[in-house]
C-alpha cells in the first residue's frame, strides 16, 4: 500500500498543473501590467495583480498577441476601482528574451458599473485581428456600488493594434 501511494504522488507531482497553462502570466508581461498601472494610476492608487486575469492568443507562436484585464484601485486615496482591458504583442528581443509590446489599453469595468471576471475566448476575425470575448456582472440600479448582480458578455475587436468600440 506505501508503494502505491508513492506511486499517485509522484504521478500526482508530475502532472501539468492547470494554472500552468497559457493564461499564467510571464515574468515579462506582468511587468507590462505593472507599468500601465503606475500610468494609469493617480499617485493613490495600487495595482491589484491578484485580480488579473490574462490569454494569450497561441501559446505555440512566439509573435501571437496577449490579452490582460487588470484592476488599479485607491483612486485618490479612497476604495474606488477601475478595470482594464490591454492587448500587447508578444516577441522576442535581440536578447532572445521574451517581451511584451504594448498595443492597447481600455477601461472596461470599475465600481458601481460592473466588474469583469473572466476572458471566455479570443476569436480570430476574418477580416484579420482578433475578438475578446469578456464575461462578469453588472451593476442595476438596485445593486450596492461593489456587488453587481445581472449576468454580462462583453466583447471588444483589436483590429490593427488598435481597442474599437464594444458589441
Amino acid at each position: 500500500m506505501p508503494r502505491l501511494r508513492h506511486l499517485l504522488l509522484c504521478l500526482l507531482l508530475s502532472t501539468p498543473s492547470l494554472s500552468a497553462h497559457a493564461d499564467a502570466p510571464s515574468e515579462a508581461l506582468a511587468v507590462q501590467i505593472e507599468r500601465l498601472v503606475e500610468l494609469l494610476g493617480d499617485g493613490y492608487s495600487s495595482g491589484y495583480p491578484e485580480a488579473s486575469l490574462y490569454r494569450l492568443a497561441d501559446q505555440q507562436q512566439p509573435d501571437s498577441p496577449a490579452f490582460a484585464v487588470f484592476t488599479v484601485e485607491g483612486y485618490g486615496g479612497g476604495n474606488g476601482h477601475l478595470q482594464y482591458l490591454a492587448a500587447f504583442q508578444r516577441g522576442q528581443g535581440r536578447d532572445g528574451k521574451e517581451h511584451y509590446q504594448f498595443l492597447d489599453v481600455v477601461w472596461i469595468g470599475g465600481k458601481s458599473f460592473r466588474s469583469i471576471d473572466d476572458i471566455d475566448a479570443l476569436e480570430l476575425l476574418p477580416a484579420g485581428g482578433m475578438r475578446v470575448h469578456l464575461s462578469g456582472m453588472a451593476n442595476s440600479a438596485e445593486d450596492a456600488p461593489n456587488f453587481p448582480s445581472q449576468p454580462l458578455r462583453v466583447q471588444r475587436d483589436l483590429i490593427q493594434g488598435r481597442f474599437l468600440g464594444e458589441s
